[in-house]
C-alpha cells in the first residue's frame, strides 16, 4: 500500500515516456503534470502534509554566479511560491522536511569560507556525488526572515 501511495504522489509530478512505464504503472502517470520550469532541478521530497516540496536545483538568478545546487521549496500542487531556503552559499544536497513543516534539514558546504562552490565531480565514469571535507548538516526554519542556519 505504501508503494502505491508513493507512486501516486510521484505520478502527479513526473511523466515518463510510455515505454518507461512498467506493466500496470500507466494508470499512475495518467494525470502527470510538470511543475518546474527552468534550471536544473533534482531530488524533491514531500512535506508531511503533502502540500509542499523541498528540492535542490541550479536556477536563475544564482546559476550564473553560483553554479551549485541550492535548496528551494515550492507548492506541490502547482509549483508556485518557489523560495530559496539555503542561501546562495556553498553546495547543498538532499533537504528534508521536519514533521511539523516549519523546518528543513539539509547538508551544505556553506561554512567553508568564503562559501565557495566546490568543483563538480568528474562524471565520465557515471553518476558520482562527492564527499566534501566541509559538508555540514543544517536546520533552517522556513518562516525565518532573514534565514537563519543552525549547524547540527
Amino acid at each position: 500500500r505504501a508503494h502505491a501511495r508513493v507512486a501516486a504522489r510521484v505520478a502527479a509530478h513526473v511523466s515518463p515516456p510510455a515505454t518507461m512505464a512498467a506493466p500496470g504503472e500507466a494508470a499512475f502517470f495518467a494525470n502527470a503534470k510538470r511543475i518546474t520550469n527552468g534550471g536544473t532541478n533534482a531530488e524533491a521530497y514531500w512535506s508531511f502534509d503533502n502540500t509542499r516540496l523541498t528540492f535542490q536545483a541550479i536556477r536563475a538568478p544564482y546559476n550564473t554566479t553560483h553554479p551549485c545546487d541550492l535548496i528551494y521549496t515550492m507548492n506541490a500542487a502547482d509549483g508556485s511560491d518557489v523560495t530559496l531556503r539555503s542561501g546562495a552559499r556553498g553546495r547543498t544536497t538532499c533537504s528534508y522536511w521536519y514533521p511539523d513543516g516549519a523546518s528543513l534539514l539539509f547538508s551544505s558546504t556553506m561554512s567553508d569560507a568564503p562559501a565557495w562552490c566546490p568543483p563538480a565531480p568528474d562524471q565520465r565514469f557515471g553518476y558520482t556525488w562527492p564527499l566534501y571535507k566541509h559538508m555540514d548538516v543544517y536546520r533552517t526554519r522556513v518562516d525565518a526572515h532573514p534565514p537563519h542556519f543552525e549547524r547540527l
